[in-house]
């Protein structure tokens, strides 16, 4: 686990320079373009983030780490797995992803 925290760390530390030196070269005005668009992505983010939650820890791990862009070796490597399992493991968590979201959904 501490190697996929650390990996997921680095990721993040990674998008946030890029981040960061996009947003020195744009205009900045201060505003948001649309408010509405903001808040409902903030909410579907959340509700990903609880249905993750729900799922096994591994199975919600390895499928952070494959779409944060590590590949099967890697994931493999940071959850002390074989590279053969990485991709049944990632399946399994997006369908079990999928019924969370929808189970969710249908309850709101």
């Amino acid at each position: 686990m501490a190697a996929a925290h650390t990996a997921l760390n680095l990721l993040r530390a990674g998008r946030r320079r890029d981040t960061r030196e996009g947003s020195a070269g744009a205009p900045h005005d201060g505003l948001v373009s649309d408010v509405a668009e903001v808040v409902v992505t903030l909410e579907e983010r959340g509700r990903v983030r609880a249905a993750l939650a729900r799922l096994p820890s591994k199975q919600a791990t390895a499928l952070v780490l494959r779409h944060s862009g590590l590949s099967y070796a890697e994931v493999a490597a940071a959850l002390d797995m074989s590279p053969g399992s990485v991709g049944t493991t990632v399946r399994r968590a997006e369908s079990a992803l999928r019924k969370e979201l929808s189970r969710n959904a249908s309850s709101d």
